[in-house]
């Protein structure tokens, strides 16, 4: 990889390293021509980029330099900060930061390769966030390659793009349904959804509990179908919150359905795709033959459907990627003491050569197959496919992923998960039945589903959920099921013939225990707010 810099009367410094000499010009190389601008401290560290390949010129951006030991210069002292002439490789008292996302995202497009060789070399404080520790009270630092760029936005959003990730943008939309099946019964309820990047813990993850028959599954179809039929129906449809341009579509790229449940009815989305726009996405058990109608996939099936996906996310250049979702399941001890899938693939990508070895094949399905428990070949399976799959504004869909997980691996899925949304710009909506999903995410990001009579209704708990106890958060998401139970009953039955929590005391004379107090509060709560809407 080759470098020229270029910087018009521009003295040499003879503190920095010397050029190098060519016989002949590259074929290959980024030009650095330093602008006219300066700012009020007196440095000129901007340069415009270009990559040249033969006759071809791409513009890259712009990027600031600087060197360590650099403090203020005088008016009439505007200091070199790279020599012109070539280079292979910067020296290592020399810094560089770019001024914006483009600048990474268009380097990075090079391909991952090429993209970690120039940031290495350039010394970027994005891509190595150590220099950045390093040089961050340099004078130049302060005054000039963070003067318009601030340190978090480097070390979250420029970051992440130099390592392949896109640019993060926050969500704010919302989901209308129709509350009930019933013809005739036209109430819309709606979900909103609100994503804020950067933010802990994370909101890429949306996680949506209720009881079995509740109606998960009729939701989830129902926003599948918003998605990929484009059509105007208003019972069920994503809408942004009104923003400035006065758009309201909702702009996901893509729909990926994760569903391993061998009892859930199977419908083929991709016939139902009428959106040239979107692409979807199945990632499960079940396929779809044309002769043979809906057939459940077998152990061959599941392994040659890996070791696929893992040609794929090779041929994307994205192995990186991979590894550090999959390294998130390490929080799980059997995968990390037993499994151990990131350091084993190491040995194995070698056999990878875009699937026309017969031989790479079977090593990887052998791999999958003997190496792994079912649910960590399911788990396994998901977060590969999804890596290979998900690309920025993704939304993905989750039914019941805890079908094939034990908790700790559930809370490790779920934090994979959460990384990859993030690197992507994509939003999760999990459908569960467990708690284990709700510890692991603010409440703003869960949604408790129940029946209130034939009608669906959706909220957001009352308490915060983020690491909560699972007996707190299993008696907040199902406390609806307690109602069978004697006391439960009786309890609901005061408090819709009572008008306050008073007369409800009251009625059992007042010999009520914590639980029982507590849930006549909360029922009255519920009754009286319904009342107000």
């Amino acid at each position: 990889m080759y470098f020229l810099f270029y910087a018009y009367n521009a003295p040499n410094n003879p503190t920095l390293p010397n050029p190098i000499a060519l016989e002949e010009q590259p074929e290959e190389y980024f030009k650095f021509e330093r602008t006219s601008w300066n700012d009020k401290f007196r440095y000129k560290t901007l340069y415009d980029v270009n990559f040249y390949k033969g006759k071809e010129v791409t513009y890259i951006g712009q990027v600031k330099f600087g060197y360590s030991g650099i403090g203020p210069v005088s008016e009439s002292d505007y200091r070199t900060i790279v020599n012109n002439g070539w280079y292979r490789e910067l020296g290592q008292k020399i810094f560089s930061l770019g001024q914006s996302p483009e600048y990474y995202q268009n380097i990075f497009s090079l391909g991952e390769k090429i993209a970690n060789e120039y940031f290495s070399k350039v010394r970027d404080i994005a891509f190595d966030l150590k220099l950045l520790s390093e040089h961050r009270n340099e004078y130049i630092m302060i005054h000039s390659l963070l003067r318009e760029v601030s340190a978090s936005t480097v070390k979250n959003q420029f970051n992440r793009i130099s390592h392949g990730g896109v640019e993060i943008t926050p969500y704010n939309f919302f989901f209308t349904y129709k509350k009930s099946k019933q013809e005739g019964v036209d109430e819309i309820g709606k979900i909103a959804f609100e994503v804020k990047p950067y933010e802990k813990p994370q909101t890429n993850s949306h996680v949506l509990i209720g009881r079995n028959g509740v109606g998960k599954s009729y939701i989830l179809d129902r926003m599948i179908r918003s998605v990929i039929l484009d059509d105007d129906k208003e019972d069920y449809k994503f809408y942004q919150f009104q923003n400035e341009s006065g758009e309201n579509n909702i702009p996901f790229s893509g729909v990926t359905l994760v569903s391993f449940s061998v009892f859930d009815d199977f419908i083929n989305y991709k016939q139902l795709n009428k959106n040239d726009d979107i692409l979807f996405n199945y990632v499960g058990v079940k396929s779809y033959d044309e002769e043979a109608g809906i057939i459940t996939k077998t152990l061959d099936d599941l392994s040659s459907d890996f070791y696929v996906s893992l040609c794929t996310i090779k041929a994307k250049n994205i192995i990186e990627r991979w590894e550090k979702v999959i390294s998130y399941l390490d929080s799980d001890p059997i995968f990390k003491n037993e499994v151990r899938i990131v350091s084993r693939m190491q040995e194995n990508w070698k056999h990878i050569d875009g699937g026309n070895s017969p031989e790479a094949k079977e090593i990887i399905e052998k791999f999958y197959k003997q190496g792994l428990s079912s649910g960590n070949k399911i788990v396994l399976l998901t977060l590969t496919k999804l890596v290979e799959v998900v690309e920025e504004k993704t939304l993905v869909i989750l039914d019941e992923p805890e079908l094939h997980l034990h908790p700790p691996l559930m809370a490790a899925f779920n934090k994979a998960l959460g990384y990859l949304m993030q690197n992507r710009n994509g939003v999760a909506i999990i459908s569960t039945h467990s708690p284990v999903f709700v510890q692991e995410s603010p409440k703003s990001a869960v949604h408790l589903m129940f029946r209130a009579g034939k009608s669906i209704k959706i909220e957001n708990p009352i308490i915060e959920t983020y690491g909560e106890n699972i007996g707190e958060l299993t008696h907040e998401i199902f406390k609806l099921e307690y109602k069978k139970s004697s006391f439960v009953h009786d309890i609901e039955k005061q408090v819709q013939a009572n008008e306050n929590i008073s007369d409800v005391f009251s009625y059992f004379r007042y010999q009520l225990g914590y639980e029982a107090r507590a849930l006549a509060r909360q029922m009255m709560y519920d009754k009286q707010r319904n009342n107000d809407e």
